[in-house]
């Protein structure tokens, strides 16, 4: 079981590895987009160069081509000199020129390439460079320039570079794109590397104190205040636990206080039995024992069954059949049953119903929650009790109080304990009973003492469940 645990430990691993992963990822995809944008740029910025070149250019070539034609009629004429220096000196511009802009140039006079600084290129050569040119097969790129003087064409400038230069340029461009990635890729595995130490160290504290849970060690506080949903995630770990000490203490007290309602009854029933076997008991001190066994058997059997509705009703897959009805009809249904049971006790019954108070009830667990309070009411009241109900558009309003000797000090927010039971109390889950039926329906309750003596129990019920939610 350590071993499967330890092998689970990854996250600082699948941190870095993300980190990685992400660096690889946008180191390809920079890449590629420096890649393509930096050759756009170059090419545009070369055939800009190129455009600028030519310009340049062009009147030196007009110079060269007029001061070649010179030397040529100079020539046929015998008369060099004078003309031959000016085209020596045209022809050094020329190449002083081509020097300057960096690129290959070439000049076609007349069909004939007069110039280039590739002492090896011919005209068919360089027109099969253009051509391939045009035809996008080649590696050069080039600047066409038709030289015209008076309207008429006397040379064609062609200036043009390498693609391979441009290709070394991106080179240098790419490597330095790469060796600054690279820098950056150490820093921030580094960087990474502490914010994984710092992300893990409290899930590590986490993963030790919920290991470390116990009912006699509970979570109480971990400690962590990162500030963030690590933080968030402790607090709800550590009111997980709170929630889980109070179910345990319930739990505990429930299976105390059980077993104490439950013995009372057990041993009484137990008692007289073995009375009636043995004959310590003969006639009518037999009945009178056999109907304590009897009441006792059914105040067992009841604390019993509300134990057992108290639990389904805990359990949110009870369902709860609500329908529509009057909680009016509800309360009269409830009174008219227990009229017997408080004239008995000579206590009066005062009803002040405004309204019909129609909504979506559980009608038989209502009819339970309202014999719970106003029988609990019965044995405590004096002379009477009164049960007041309003209604809003949204709710229903329900008051019911007494005129007996109300709460004990400090008792009234204890009522609806499990097991809590006054001097003149029954099982006590009535009460904690009634509350759920309430809470279940949307609604609240609540108990406090009438300033002028005796309880009062007061209940605020949604007319749909689902009104509050």
């Amino acid at each position: 079981m350590a071993t499967k645990s330890k092998n689970r430990r990854g996250i600082s691993r699948k941190i870095v590895f993300g980190y990685i992963l992400i660096l690889v990822i946008t180191f390809l995809v920079s890449t590629f987009v420096f890649s393509q944008a930096t050759q756009a740029y170059l090419l545009q910025d070369t055939r800009a160069g190129l455009r600028a070149s030519a310009d340049q250019m062009e009147e030196i070539v007009i110079r060269f081509a007029r001061a070649r034609v010179a030397n040529e009629v100079a020539k046929r004429n015998n008369q060099e000199s004078e003309a031959q220096n000016s085209y020596v000196e045209q022809l050094a511009s020329v190449r002083l020129a081509s020097r300057v802009i960096g690129s290959d140039v070439a000049i076609i006079q007349n069909g004939k390439l007069v110039y280039h600084s590739d002492q090896d290129m011919t005209v068919d050569k360089l027109k099969e460079l253009i051509n391939s040119a045009q035809a996008r097969t080649t590696n050069e790129i080039f600047e066409h320039r038709e030289i015209t003087l008076n309207d008429r064409v006397i040379a064609n400038l062609i200036v043009y570079t390498k693609m391979e230069d441009i290709a070394s340029l991106r080179r240098v461009f790419m490597w330095g794109l790469v060796r600054s990635f690279a820098i950056g890729s150490v820093i921030a595995l580094v960087i990474g590397a502490f914010l994984t130490k710092r992300v893990t160290k409290p899930i590590r504290a986490m993963q030790a104190a919920i290991q470390g849970y116990s009912f006699k060690q509970p979570i109480e506080n971990m400690g962590i205040k990162t500030g963030d949903e690590l933080e968030d995630l402790a607090e709800s770990f550590e009111k997980m636990s709170d929630r889980i000490q109070d179910l345990h203490q319930h739990q505990k007290e429930f299976f105390q206080n059980a077993s104490h309602e439950l013995k009372t009854p057990l041993m009484s029933i137990q008692g007289y039995a073995e009375a009636v076997r043995d004959g310590i008991v003969e006639g009518p001190e037999m009945e009178e024992s056999l109907d304590i066994v009897i009441d006792e058997s059914q105040r067992l059997k009841k604390i019993v069954e509300e134990m057992i509705l108290m639990t389904k009703l805990e359990d949110e897959a009870e369902s709860f059949r609500f329908q529509l009805t009057q909680m009016k009809e509800i309360i009269l249904g409830t009174t008219r049953s227990l009229r017997s049971m408080a004239s008995n006790q000579n206590v009066d019954l005062d009803l002040e119903l405004k309204g019909d108070g129609i909504g979506d009830f559980d009608v038989d667990k209502m009819t339970r929650a309202f014999v719970n309070i106003i029988g609990n009411g019965i044995r405590y009241a004096d002379t009477v009790i009164h049960v007041q109900m309003t209604e809003t558009a949204r709710d229903i309003h329900i008051d019911i109080w007494d005129d007996g000797p109300g709460f004990e000090p400090g008792h009234a927010d204890k009522v609806f304990d499990r097991f809590y039971k006054g001097e003149k109390g029954g099982s006590g889950i009535g009460l904690a009973l009634t509350k759920t039926i309430v809470e279940r329906h949307g609604g609240k309750i609540w108990a406090e003492d009438v300033p002028a003596g005796g309880a009062r129990f007061k209940m605020i019920i949604p007319r749909s469940p689902t009104d509050n939610e």
